[in-house]
């Protein structure tokens, strides 16, 4: 999850967290950058938040994206090679771009 600059992002393993823990941290979270799975169901908590969403090429699915947009969000789906891998920096430079344009506006 992040908010505020690149330096506060907090990385959060899901199911350490009970449900209402996990219901606040994504109601708060401006920012979320997280790995196609099933604990982006917790978007349908997360109101006008900016989500990252990695997933592998041969694994593309769209219901994320579409509980996202309907809660007002901002998503992006960043996509791994046919190996699951994708370069970390890669990563940050989209969420900084994106936090750059948001400060700009």
């Amino acid at each position: 999850m992040f908010q505020g600059s690149c330096d506060s992002f907090e990385s959060v393993v899901l199911s350490d967290l009970v449900l209402d823990d996990q219901i606040r941290l994504f109601s708060n979270a401006e920012y979320v950058v997280a790995a196609h799975g099933a604990g982006l169901t917790n978007l349908l908590f997360a109101e006008r938040s900016t989500v990252f969403e990695l997933y592998r090429r041969d694994e593309r699915k769209d219901y994320f994206s579409v509980i996202s947009t309907a809660m007002g969000g901002d998503h992006h789906m960043l996509e791994s090679d046919a190996h699951g891998m994708l370069d970390p920096t890669f990563v940050v430079d989209q969420v900084a771009r994106n936090m750059r344009s948001r400060n700009e506006e």
